[in-house]
């Protein structure tokens, strides 16, 4: 069997993940943060999730987005129905999981080329 190793085109990558820190593209960040597979955004409009208001989030994901990934902290939170209509509504889908998983889901699906956006909260 011939094994190749095979890279990622991506201009952002998510190195470690601690509680309330996160090493991106070699650079530690202690807030939030909004990234793409090629923008890191420090998002500053929430701390939590459960101060997350959507219809602020929508102007800022680039245009391209078909899946917002949100890392809801150390714990699994659940986002309301109806922001999560206006997500889907604007043509996004959204998953919700702990920043760890969340972390790990984005590399697979930038590294898939997958049209994602993440919002991170530490």
């Amino acid at each position: 069997m011939l094994l190749q190793k095979e890279s990622s085109q991506s201009q952002v990558s998510i190195k470690d993940y601690r509680d309330g820190k996160l090493k991106v593209s070699g650079n530690w960040y202690s807030k939030p943060l909004l990234l793409s597979s090629t923008e890191i955004d420090i998002y500053s409009d929430a701390s939590c999730l459960a101060e997350l208001n959507v219809e602020k989030l929508l102007p800022l994901l680039p245009q391209d987005t078909e899946i917002l990934l949100i890392g809801s902290g150390q714990k699994h939170q659940f986002l309301s129905a109806d922001q999560t209509q206006t997500l889907n509504q604007a043509g996004i889908a959204v998953e919700i999981m702990a920043t760890r998983p969340a972390c790990h889901t984005f590399e697979v699906l930038v590294y898939d080329k997958r049209r994602i956006s993440a919002l991170l909260f530490l």
